[in-house]
C-alpha cells in the first residue's frame, strides 16, 4: 500500500556508530527479512531494496535488489568500522507496531553484536519525538504515501531538511534539487532512480518489509482498495 515498514536510523550525529555507513550496511546484513516476513508477518510482505515503495509508478528501480542476509560480513563490517565486539544501542517502537517484528530483528542484530534495547512506548510519545528528531538512535516507523510519488517519502526523510530525515548526503541534496525541477517523467524517473541507487548503497535506513493490508468484502460489494495508499477511499462505495 506505499505504507513500508523501516527502521529509521539517526545517522548524522558524528561519531556515533550510525554515522559510519559500514555499520549501517552491516544492520542491513544483520537480519533475514524473508524469515520474519515468512514467520513472523505469516507470510505477507515483501522485502525491501531502499525504504522507497515499489508500488509507487516511477522512480523505482526493479533491478535494485534487498540486502542478503550475510552475519559473517555484518560482523567483519562492523570490525572494520571500529566495533569488533559489536556496541550497545536503543531502539524505539510504537506501540501501534508490530512488537514481534521489532523483537525478531534486534533478536538477528544481537548474533552480529548489536545490543539494542528496546523502548516500547506509546504511539502519541513516540509521534511527538519522531516529529521532532528526538526519537533516535534508531526507531521503528512506517512512511506512508501521500502524493504517490517517490518526491515524497525522498523529500521527507532523506534530505536535510526533511521533517523525518536524520541523513545527509551532499550528492542526493544535488539530485533531489535537480529532480525536483523536472517535469518530464523519464527524466524525473532517471533522477529518482539515481538516488535510489544512492540510498540503498549507503543504508540510508533499514527496510524491513513493504506492508500489505489484507481485507475481504461482500461479493456485492462494488469498490476497491487503492493502490499505493495507505488510506481507505469510500468515495466509490456502492451495492451491486
Amino acid at each position: 500500500i506505499g505504507s513500508p515498514l523501516m527502521v529509521r536510523l539517526y545517522s548524522n550525529v558524528p561519531g556515533t556508530p550510525l554515522a559510519n555507513p559500514k555499520v549501517r550496511v552491516a544492520l542491513n546484513l544483520g537480519y533475514d527479512a524473508s524469515a520474519i516476513i515468512k514467520n513472523v508477518l505469516h507470510g505477507i510482505g515483501e522485502p525491501m531494496a531502499t525504504f522507497v515503495s515499489s508500488v509507487y509508478p516511477y522512480g523505482v528501480d526493479p533491478a535494485l535488489k534487498p540486502y542478503p542476509y550475510d552475519p559473517a560480513r555484518a560482523r567483519k563490517l562492523l570490525a572494520e568500522a571500529g566495533y569488533p565486539n559489536g556496541f550497545e544501542t536503543e531502539i524505539y517502537s510504537a506501540s501501534v507496531m508490530p512488537r514481534d517484528v521489532t523483537e525478531a530483528l534486534v533478536a538477528y542484530w544481537q548474533t552480529i553484536g548489536v545490543r539494542a534495547r528496546i523502548k516500547f512506548i506509546d504511539y502519541a510519545a513516540w509521534a511527538r519525538l519522531d516529529n521532532t528528531h528526538k526519537g533516535g538512535p534508531m526507531s521503528v516507523t512506517r512512511f506512508p504515501n501521500a502524493i504517490y510519488d517517490p518526491s515524497h517519502p525522498i523529500g521527507g526523510g532523506v534530505v536535510k531538511a526533511g521533517t523525518w530525515s536524520d541523513y545527509e548526503n551532499a550528492e542526493i541534496e544535488k539530485l533531489f534539487s535537480e529532480t525536483e525541477g523536472l517535469a518530464d517523467r523519464d527524466a524525473r524517473d532517471a533522477g529518482f532512480r539515481r538516488i535510489t541507487r544512492i540510498l540503498h548503497d549507503d543504508a540510508h535506513s533499514v527496510p524491513i518489509t513493504e506492508l500489505f493490508i489484507v481485507f475481504a468484502k461482500d461479493a456485492q460489494l462494488n469498490w476497491e482498495q487503492p493502490s499505493g495508499s495507505g488510506y481507505y477511499n469510500l468515495r466509490d462505495i456502492g451495492w451491486k
